[in-house]
């Protein structure tokens, strides 16, 4: 069978996880991501490649829809396609949606060269840098972090991570605090 462009609004987990399959590092091919982003307004996508329905490449597309005029197509971590045919595709899936935007990024993906497509509005250069956090940072921070770090640990200051959505909202009423001083 010849390759062929899916997308598949709101896929589910299975779909997802396959995905995540082919790009084990990328944090942002995740079932956890998706579910987050539409719980913040956006229709998740898989958008991809397949082979005999076998899923050769991919990413997942986030449709955020403003008004009746403005519909983004935000790609948080564009991966290479395994055919150049995927931009093509690509495009034509913005036009018969009403995409007015489309966003492609490459956060946590593999470097690859993008082609140039068309109606280009802005292309700009990123760094993103992996750390290895099995090593002493503290020793790598500058003597005004140190200090505040220090400060933390001597008032017990913990770190908590939470899926909770009332903990979400008290981080936000915390840091809201903060701009008010």
């Amino acid at each position: 069978m010849p390759i062929k462009f899916i997308a598949l609004k709101q896929p589910g987990k299975t779909v997802v996880e396959s995905l995540a399959a082919l790009y084990p590092e990328n944090p942002y091919l995740r079932n956890e991501y998706a579910q987050a982003r539409q719980a913040q307004g956006h229709i998740p996508w898989v958008l991809g490649l397949t082979d005999s329905n076998v899923l050769l490449s991919g990413c997942i597309g986030l449709v955020k829809t403003r008004h009746w005029i403005d519909r983004t197509l935000e790609i948080p971590s564009t991966n290479e396609p395994a055919d150049p045919i995927f931009w093509t595709e690509l495009i034509a899936f913005c036009t018969n949606h009403r995409i007015s935007y489309l966003e492609l990024d490459t956060y946590g993906s593999r470097p690859f060269p993008f082609p140039d497509l068309p109606h280009v509005a802005y292309r700009g250069r990123r760094t993103e840098y992996v750390l290895d956090l099995g090593v002493d940072l503290f020793s790598a921070l500058d003597s005004k972090h140190k200090q505040s770090l220090k400060k933390a640990r001597a008032a017990e200051v913990t770190i908590e991570t939470s899926l909770d959505a009332g903990r979400a909202a008290e981080h936000a009423g915390l840091f809201a605090a903060t701009l008010d001083r």
